[in-house]
């Protein structure tokens, strides 16, 4: 898509809500649905924070640019699966020179020219044969870590809740951007069956005014002999909330009579295809606070450069939120 770096070439103050109400004469149930699809698409229930000229150029990027359509991983592999092999290809070209740590949490990062030195312990990941000054990361237990340059991946709604001192702070532009985009809970519900209850070809559905937005879909196939057929439900910020609140055993069972009304499956069918459960609240995760982010009403595309330019040659951000093009995708935030 080519627009010019400051304007999309829509309204910028026009809410998705603004869009659909003064071009279209939408009855409430289909606006029902509007807010269901928008709510798990965008990541907001609240079609009036959803900035409609962001959102129109995410999906003319994703028309444009989009080859793979529906990317499906081997159920051997999953995207732990992908992350071992990313692992594994940065241990063989880096060697010695990677040290993974992991629920190491980091509160301070130091880039200035003269970072203070102190006599804790530290890990140097990289040589400093350069003339740089170090970047220096304090976790959250004391322990700091020298390095040449730090690359900043985590969650836009921890650098929004200032969790991270930056030293010296970061640019104001930056600062301000991160407030332009939103980030709210995401939760996975996941019914495991030994038989599929739904159409063969089916992939998703999209359900207005239910507990359940939407529904996807899957099969796994363990080995030749056994198929688990998965229905995923998947909810965003309000929907997501609402079903946090019922707990797994009470979501469970809502989310099991809602799939008998859409596919006329009896109560008996049901209980003897039925497996388990499980269900995963992103929102309560410390170091994640929700899904993906989405784009309010007066965002521009300069504000995602903003977020996405480095400081000082020094610190580096990625993440979805910082694509240029389609963010809130797992392409954008590899």
């Amino acid at each position: 898509m080519k627009h010019s770096k400051s304007n999309y070439p829509d309204d910028e103050n026009l809410s998705l809500l603004d869009y659909l109400q003064q071009n279209h004469q939408i009855p409430d149930r289909m606006m029902g649905l509007a807010i269901a699809g928008y709510s798990n698409t965008a990541g907001c229930s609240d079609l009036n924070e959803i900035s409609y000229a962001a959102s129109r150029a995410y999906e003319r990027h994703w028309d444009e640019h989009e080859t793979e359509m529906d990317v499906r991983l081997n159920s051997r592999v999953t995207m732990s699966g992908v992350v071992d092999i990313l692992l594994r290809d940065i241990h063989v070209n880096a060697k010695d020179r990677v040290a993974v740590r992991l629920n190491a949490r980091v509160t301070d990062v130091d880039y200035s020219s003269s970072p203070v030195q102190t006599q804790k312990a530290r890990d140097k990941i990289s040589d400093q044969e350069n003339n740089r000054a170090p970047v220096l990361l304090t976790t959250a237990d004391g322990a700091t870590i020298s390095a040449d340059a730090c690359i900043i991946s985590v969650p836009v709604t921890v650098l929004q809740d200032g969790d991270i001192t930056f030293r010296p702070s970061l640019p104001q532009a930056k600062v301000e951007a991160f407030q332009m985009v939103g980030m709210r809970n995401a939760v996975k519900l996941m019914l495991k069956f030994r038989t599929p209850l739904w159409p063969a070809q089916l992939q998703s559905v999209v359900c207005a005014d239910s507990v359940i937005p939407e529904m996807w879909f899957r099969k796994f196939d363990y080995d030749t002999t056994t198929n688990v057929h998965v229905a995923v439900c998947y909810l965003m910020d309000q929907a997501a909330d609402a079903l946090v609140q019922r707990g797994q055993e009470e979501a469970t069972k809502h989310a099991k009579l809602q799939l008998q009304r859409m596919f006329r499956i009896t109560a008996e069918e049901m209980e003897e295809s039925f497996v388990d459960s499980v269900m995963f609240d992103w929102g309560a995760h410390d170091s994640i606070r929700g899904g993906y982010s989405f784009p309010k009403v007066g965002i521009r595309p300069l504000h995602f450069q903003d977020m996405a330019d480095s400081v000082a040659d020094r610190l580096y951000f990625c993440g979805e939120h910082t694509h240029l093009g389609a963010p809130i995708t797992v392409q954008a935030a590899m």
